[in-house]
């Protein structure tokens, strides 16, 4: 999927109609991936891992409308499911 592709999915997700937050958007999903990374989540081209980054990237995205908004539980469940797959898939 492109970047571009992605953008699009998120301001789908989002209700984003205005083109001039694509900029925006691309940088929330750079901080998105980096921090999913920081979980020791290697990202793939899978439909799995497309979802975590949209989900991630629109928590970003709201949490600059409700400055101190907490991360979705479902968000955290599945950064969670996914580290516990990857751990499981490594170790044996």
């Amino acid at each position: 999927m492109t970047e571009q592709e992605r953008i699009d999915l998120i301001k789908l997700d989002q209700l984003i109609t205005e083109d001039d937050m694509n900029g925006l958007l691309k940088q929330l999903l750079k901080e998105a991936e980096a921090n999913i990374r920081r979980e020791g989540i290697t990202l793939s081209d899978s439909d799995d891992d497309e979802g975590l980054r949209r989900m991630y990237t629109g928590y970003l995205y709201q949490q600059r409308q409700e400055p101190g908004m907490q991360m979705p539980r479902m968000l955290r469940y599945a950064l969670n499911n996914r580290v516990m797959h990857e751990k499981g898939r490594t170790d044996g």
